[in-house]
């Protein structure tokens, strides 16, 4: 039951009730006790004070030794109902005389121990000394019977009893006549409130019948509701009142909606066109960007036959680093198109951190070179070898921050790229003696367009969109980049980003060149490309590695193409499709040739200047094997048509042995060279040992040479960055030839 639901009248009776009998009952126990206690006292007195008078009265029997006159004495005891037993002891404690009532029973009597009063279940005993002239003659021991004090305790308890019984039910019934005083308003009271609750009605008054607090309470009600009432009717007047000014708001709503919607559908038009105009601007550019950077590689690629100066391979080679850098520009603004509109995507993998970061060192170590830089890096030993995160975020990270350390940097300077790990967040540091950022610049210079003044960009170039798209990249991965600089002295730039544990994963090495592949002159292969100049630099690039294309400058001729080659005796192998064409785009016309059962085995690989995720992926919804942007990268294009076109295969030699048990002697010294030349490396030349490693592997692998396996630990210590080790793998190799 509970308490808190109970009615007011029923709380005040138990209140009432339970206190009186509660009190009640606490002053009958007591009484009950006192009383018992005062008994039980009263009984072990008697009993005391009989053993002294036996005493004094068997002392000179117990020195006569007259048991007869002792035995009289204890007789006497018949007209004491309370005692049960009196037993007379000699100085030995020996039995000298006992006395045991009549009327007792099967009781038998033990000598007690205790010269005091010690209860014992129904009875009370106690042994007393005989004393004659100071000197113990003898004891007695004598029993008391309790059983009048239990007698007399139950009677007072029932007495008790029937007095707290009676006590409660009058305590009960004036409880109940009185509560009513205090009950009855309050009732009334929420009486009224259930009413007004229920109706509504603030008119309703409550009756005044006293001056106690409740008559101060019920006052408090009726000035309550007469201020409610009040109220009620102010607020039926501002009703009427807000119901004509939300007419009135509603209708200058409904226009500010309007407007905002023929604004909102503005800044989404406005938002289309411009990513609209990005994507155009983006094809228009790559699309002459693709033929200079795809001509400058055709040349380089025949560097021997049609450059015959140093300086026109330089210049040959500035024209392809300008292509490349409009390309990174382009990129640069779409990416931070993409980050503003929040489409900017990630992907999470195993990467070897190691491998990713001896590559970007690489890659900036010659541009370092180039202006006499001191340029190296170090990695901590805990950093972890293989992690989940974003390959390319993390490498378009710190390509900025290293390619911006370079670009800033005086000649003799010195630059340093560290890196750290600590509870599974990775932190880099790209530490430069540049030309440093004032204070006051150092926060605007991560946001967009934004150098440290306009002769920056006269002396060093750039736009200023690196470190705002480095500082969103490293956001959205969850970590935070951090700016130490001094104008005149340098810059410290701080990235830190979270990463898990990763698995190892295989990495490869090798180089991608036109050596590597050779492909069967039996592929056929058709390309769907309307600029005319970009055809040239398609058929100059394929012809280079020995291959023939036909061309189709629209999409419904490159149809009829393929339909005209399904019927000849050598079948298309290989389709490159340009996205943007007039008429019928690449998208329609891979639908179109998919759309013929015979056809669905014809690779189609996309060749574009659409460099949006979205498009790409709305060209692999369609069929699309591979997608390639333009300016083509050559070696990515090269893996691309490995994996769709037939490998020539030459003719078999006669059969001989493939293993021979001795290195020649002129192989075995060219050997020892490249060893030499591998000692001379640092191991911060990571990729370079590498494919030093190869070559010296490809060399000697189809002989039974100890080098291999000196080749395999020699990979191992690369991998792990161990200097010593790898010196001293090196140097046991030449020492075990001299």
């Amino acid at each position: 039951m509970n308490l808190r639901n109970i009615s007011i009248p029923h709380k005040l009776m138990m209140v009432t009730t339970g206190t009186s009998s509660v009190t009640l009952l606490l002053v009958c126990v007591a009484l009950f006790t006192y009383e018992a206690f005062t008994f039980e006292q009263s009984i072990k007195e008697q009993l005391l004070g009989t053993a002294r008078i036996i005493g004094i009265s068997t002392a000179a029997a117990l020195l006569f030794n007259d048991a007869d006159s002792a035995s009289e004495i204890l007789q006497a005891l018949q007209e004491e109902p309370h005692i049960l037993a009196a037993i007379v002891l000699d100085k030995e404690k020996n039995i000298f005389v006992r006395y045991v009532r009549n009327n007792s029973g099967s009781y038998q009597p033990e000598i007690n121990e205790k010269d005091y009063p010690i209860i014992h279940q129904d009875r009370v005993g106690l042994l007393h000394e005989v004393m004659f002239q100071n000197e113990r003659i003898g004891y007695v021991s004598i029993d008391g019977d309790l059983t009048p004090l239990r007698t007399k305790v139950e009677q007072y308890g029932i007495i008790m009893a029937g007095i707290i019984l009676i006590s409660f039910l009058v305590s009960l019934l004036l409880s109940f006549l009185f509560q009513k005083a205090i009950s009855k308003p309050i009732l009334n009271l929420a009486k009224a409130t259930r009413q007004i609750s229920e109706k509504e009605d603030y008119s309703l008054r409550m009756e005044k019948e006293s001056n106690d607090e409740i008559g101060v309470l019920i006052d408090g009600f009726n000035k309550m509701l007469q201020h409610i009432e009040k109220r009620d009717q102010e607020l039926a007047m501002h009703h009427i009142r807000l119901e004509e000014l939300v007419i009135n708001r509603t209708k200058e709503l409904t226009t500010t909606n309007k407007k905002l919607q023929t604004a909102k559908e503005q800044a989404e038009a406005a938002s289309r066109a411009k990513s609209q105009f990005l994507a155009n601007m983006s094809h228009e550019i790559r699309t002459p960007l693709n033929s200079i950077v795809g001509f400058s590689q055709i040349l380089l690629n025949q560097k021997e036959l049609f450059i015959n100066s140093p300086a026109n391979q330089q210049h040959l080679n500035n024209i392809k680093n300008a292509g490349e850098n409009l390309s990174e520009l382009i990129n640069n603004i779409l990416d931070l198109s993409k980050i503003e509109a929040g489409k900017m995507d990630f992907f999470e993998e195993s990467l070897n951190l190691r491998l990713l970061i001896q590559g970007i060192y690489q890659i900036n170590k010659s541009h370092a070179l180039e202006k006499k830089l001191n340029f190296n890096y170090e990695i901590a030993p805990q950093t972890p070898e293989f992690i989940y995160s974003d390959r390319t975020r993390i490498n378009q990270i710190l390509m900025n921050l290293l390619s911006n350390a370079i670009k800033f940097t005086p000649s003799e300077k010195r630059i340093k790229f560290y890196i750290s790990s600590k509870d599974n967040w990775l932190e880099f540091q790209v530490m430069d003696q540049g030309i440093g950022i004032p204070q006051g610049q150092q926060e605007a210079i991560f946001e967009e367009f934004v150098q440290v003044d306009s002769s920056t960009t006269r002396s060093y170039g750039g736009t200023g969109l690196g470190l705002a798209i480095t500082k969103k990249a490293v956001e959205a991965l969850g970590g935070n980049i951090q700016l130490e600089s001094v104008e005149g002295k340098g810059s410290t730039f701080m990235v830190r980003i979270p990463y898990r544990e990763g698995e190892a994963v295989e990495t490869s090495t090798a180089s991608t060149n036109m050596t590597d592949y050779a492909f069967s002159k039996d592929n056929r292969i058709l390309v769907v490309e309307d600029n005319p100049m970009n055809q040239d630099m398609i058929g100059a690039l394929f012809g280079q590695l020995g291959l023939t294309v036909e061309f189709a400058n629209d999409g419904a001729t490159g149809i009829e193409k393929v339909l005209e080659r399904h019927t000849s005796e050598n079948p298309l192998d290989l389709i490159l499709m340009d996205m943007h064409m007039p008429g019928m785009d690449g998208l329609e016309t891979t639908k179109k040739i998919y759309s013929h059962e015979q056809f669905t085995d014809i690779p189609i690989v996309a060749v574009s200047a659409d460099a949006f995720k979205d498009q790409q992926q709305e060209a692999f919804t369609v069929g699309i094997a591979d997608y390639v942007t333009k300016p083509i990268n050559f070696e990515k294009l090269l893996p691309i048509l490995g994996k769709h076109l037939r490998q020539h295969k030459p003719s078999q030699a006669p059969s001989q042995p493939t293993t021979q048990t001795e290195l020649p002697k002129d192989l075995e010294q060219q050997l020892l060279e490249e060893f030499q030349k591998m000692s001379e490396m640092s191991i911060l030349d990571g990729i370079e040992l590498i494919n030093q490693v190869d070559k010296i592997k490809g060399l000697c692998e189809k002989y039974n040479s100890p080098y291999l396996e000196f080749l395999t630990k020699i990979k191992k210590a690369i991998f792990e960055m161990d200097e010593d080790g790898l010196q001293t793998l090196i140097a046991e190799v030449l020492h075990a030839t001299d």
